[in-house]
């Protein structure tokens, strides 16, 4: 299972807004879409799932944008990929062959299921406020985020 390049961007503004000082504060999407290197239609579309999920919250108007709306321990990563991919890909076939099931398996079916496992363990457990405080300790870094400021 690889993310969408919509998932990709979801995590990115997320992730973006959840770094800020006051992440309850609205930012202008197009802002963030140059931040987070999407094109900025497909930025509001994608913010608009996440505004209909209740991750983000949107004001409109001259000073509008969007914002999180719920504290960075209640949105964990699998919140925003099943709001923008679903969570049916997890049951998918990583061949993309059907049938694929314990009785009737594809020749990676075995290995996949540990993997799957494990990314839907790391998916459901980190939630934003883990995430941010690996990016203001060093853990971790988001170059492409944090080198577009302007």
């Amino acid at each position: 299972m690889i993310l969408s390049k919509a998932c990709e961007y979801g995590v990115r503004v997320v992730l973006l807004l959840a770094a800020q000082d006051d992440p309850g504060t609205y930012h202008p999407v197009r802002t963030l879409a140059d931040r987070c290197g999407s094109p900025h239609y497909f930025l509001s579309k994608i913010c608009g799932q996440l505004t209909r999920d209740g991750i983000l919250k949107s004001y409109k108007g001259p000073n509008g944008g969007v914002a999180l709306a719920r504290p960075l321990t209640e949105i964990t990563l699998m919140d925003v990929v099943v709001s923008i991919d679903g969570r049916e890909q997890f049951d998918k076939c990583v061949l993309g062959l059907e049938p694929c099931s314990s009785s009737m398996p594809c020749p990676v079916h075995d290995e996949w299921a540990g993997i799957k496992g494990a990314m839907l363990g790391m998916l459901e457990n980190r939630n934003l406020r883990e995430l941010v405080d690996d990016l203001t300790t060093g853990k971790t870094s988001l170059k492409l985020i944090f080198t577009q400021q302007g």
